[in-house]
C-alpha cells in the first residue's frame, strides 16, 4: 500500500466529521468527504455532497434569521488562505434537517479549518472538521439557568 492509498484509507476512517475543500474561492468545493461526516449529515452517498460547493451542500438555516454559519464558515477558510494556518471558529449553532421532515435538531458544533499544503509548500487545500457538542453547550446552559434561579431565591 502506497501512502497516497494509506491517507486516503485514514481520512476516510476519521471518527471525526471531516471534508476536504478545494481552493476555488468562494465556491470551496468539496473534494472528499469521510464517513462520520456522511452519518452527521443524513447523506447515504459521498457522490451526493462531493463536488458541490459546500455552502450549497450546507447552508444556513431556512427561516432563522441569526443563521449565520455560512458567512462564519467563509470568514475562516478565507482566513486559512491568506495566513496559512489553522483557524477555528467559535461554537457554531447549526442545526440540521431531521430526515423526511421540515423539522430541524438544534445543533452545536466545534469547527477547525485546516491547510493542507502541497510538496511546493502551498495550500493545496483545507481540511475542514466538526465536532458535535451539542450536549455540552446544553447542559452548560441548564447549568447557567439553575444559577440565575438560584441566585434570584437568594435575593
Amino acid at each position: 500500500m502506497n501512502s497516497n492509498d494509506f491517507a486516503h484509507q485514514l481520512f476516510k476512517a476519521l471518527p471525526i466529521p471531516s471534508v476536504l475543500l478545494k481552493l476555488d474561492a468562494p465556491r470551496f468545493t468539496i473534494a472528499n468527504v469521510n464517513k462520520a461526516l456522511l452519518q452527521v449529515a443524513q447523506v447515504l452517498h459521498e457522490d451526493e455532497l462531493i463536488g458541490k460547493s459546500i455552502f450549497e451542500a450546507f447552508p444556513d438555516t431556512q427561516n432563522n434569521d441569526k443563521a449565520n454559519g455560512v458567512s462564519k464558515l467563509r470568514a475562516s477558510l478565507e482566513k486559512v488562505i491568506a495566513t496559512g494556518t489553522t483557524h477555528e471558529i467559535p461554537i457554531q449553532r447549526y442545526d440540521i434537517a431531521v430526515q423526511n421532515s421540515s423539522k430541524f435538531e438544534i445543533r452545536y458544533w466545534q469547527v477547525k479549518n485546516i491547510p493542507i499544503f502541497s510538496s511546493n509548500n502551498l495550500i493545496e487545500y483545507i481540511f475542514h472538521t466538526t465536532e458535535d457538542i451539542t450536549e455540552r453547550v446544553l447542559l452548560e446552559q441548564k447549568e447557567q439557568e439553575l444559577e440565575i434561579v438560584t441566585a434570584q431565591k437568594k435575593i
